[in-house]
């Protein structure tokens, strides 16, 4: 994994080259929150996660407005994944502020450095850049394969990398 320069995934991904994921797991009806202010990641990241069976997406490029979605729709999210590095707000304060408005929901760190997330206890994982598409659904996937809401654990400060 090159830490120094984050590779991004290029901006056009054919449908062939999208996997999909394995028909057993079951994932409908999960709705996931993506935050990237790089409006490119949100593209590729939208486009990989839009290929997984029954999963629902909302999409942000402000963290600002982000929170104001999870805030008007509370219940209704079962992810978040996040970038860490943005201007408006960094991810790890976002965060914080999502964990202020809703504990329980896991939250994975999608970034080029795993380091600044590492022992930060609002993250239930991270997601390391560069990824393949393939890693990309694998990761979300076998968490949401694990994600049992009454009785997830987030808040302890060993993380998992999920891909």
């Amino acid at each position: 994994m090159n830490l120094s320069s984050p590779t991004l995934l290029p901006t056009t991904v054919s449908h062939t080259e999208i996997p999909r994921a394995n028909a057993t797991i079951k994932t409908k009806g999960y709705q996931l929150l993506l935050l990237d202010d790089s409006t490119t990641v949100l593209n590729v990241m939208s486009a990989i996660l839009r290929r997984i069976p029954g999963i629902l997406l909302t999409i942000e490029s402000s963290p600002c407005r982000a929170l104001d979605i999870l805030e008007r729709d509370l219940g209704n999210f079962d992810l978040v994944l996040t970038d860490i590095k943005m201007p408006e707000m960094d991810g790890i304060e976002f965060a914080a502020n999502v964990k202020q408005l809703r504990p329980e929901l896991p939250i994975l760190a999608v970034t080029s450095s795993p380091l600044a997330v590492d022992r930060k206890p609002d993250f239930a994982g991270i997601v390391p850049k560069p990824f393949s598409p393939e890693e990309l659904v694998a990761g979300v996937t076998g968490f949401l394969r694990e994600f049992q809401p009454p009785s997830l654990s987030i808040h302890g400060t060993q993380h998992r990398q999920l891909i």
